[in-house]
C-alpha cells in the first residue's frame, strides 16, 4: 500500500494504490485515525489506482466515515473504479459514502 497526503486548504486529500485489503487496509486507518487526532476532519480518498477492496477495506471505510460524522467530518471518495464501486455497493455501503468522479469535484465537495 502506498499513501500520499496532499494537502489543499482545510482538505486531506490521500491518494492511495494497491490494494485495500487486509492488513493495507489497517494500515490505512490507523493512518487516517492519527490524522484525525491531529484535526483533520475532511478527507478525499483518491482510489483511482485501488486494484481491489476486501470486506476488510469496507470495514475501515465504514469506520472511518462514522468516526468523522460524528465529528461533523466529511469522507469522499474520487476516482473510484467500477469494480471497487460494485463492490462498495454490492455490500450495502454505497449509501455510506459519496463518491466523485475527480479530485476536483470532490474539493468543491468538501467546501
Amino acid at each position: 500500500m502506498n499513501i500520499v497526503q496532499e494537502k489543499k486548504g482545510q482538505v486531506l486529500i490521500l491518494h492511495l494504490s494497491g490494494t485495500l485489503a487486509g492488513t493495507d487496509a489497517e494500515e490505512v486507518e490507523k493512518e487516517i485515525f492519527q490524522l484525525i487526532q491531529q484535526g483533520t476532519h475532511k478527507f478525499v480518498l483518491d482510489l483511482g489506482e485501488i486494484s481491489s477492496v476486501d470486506e476488510e477495506g469496507l470495514r475501515m471505510l465504514s469506520s472511518v466515515e462514522k468516526k468523522l460524522r460524528g465529528l461533523s467530518g466529511k469522507l469522499l471518495l474520487s476516482s473510484v473504479s467500477e469494480f471497487v464501486k460494485k463492490k462498495i455497493k454490492e455490500c450495502g455501503f454505497g449509501h455510506l459514502f459519496e463518491f466523485s468522479e475527480s479530485e476536483d469535484q470532490a474539493l468543491q465537495k468538501c467546501l
